[in-house]
């Protein structure tokens, strides 16, 4: 049965609504790395990603819940980027060694 949800540049609300979140995270992502969490305000990440502060809070409460969302996100990029170089070796010495050089 096709689907009656009503889409907008041949994406559905919820795809659109991805897309936002991720370029809140990422602008949040930018943000904080470069401005630094206290200098950098909703007004800026929204800037940042350009939206407006509606799709901000359609996401997150406040900004500190963006930085705990940015900081999974990093977190679970970090741990696949890791899995991925030990799963390249074979020797165990190799392994360990490409682990923890994508690591650190």
């Amino acid at each position: 049965m096709p689907s009656t949800e009503r889409r907008y540049g041949g994406r559905t609300a919820d795809e659109r609504r991805e897309e936002r979140r991720a370029r809140l995270l990422d602008a949040g992502h930018e943000l904080f790395g470069t401005t630094g969490y206290a200098a950098s305000t909703i007004e800026a990440v929204c800037g940042e990603a350009s939206l407006n502060a509606r799709y901000f809070y359609e996401q997150f409460r406040h900004r500190e819940e963006l930085l705990r969302a940015v900081y999974i996100r990093q977190a679970w990029r970090v741990l696949e980027a890791v899995r991925n170089a030990l799963e390249a070796e074979e020797d165990p010495r190799r392994r360990l060694e490409a682990g923890l050089r994508c690591f650190v």
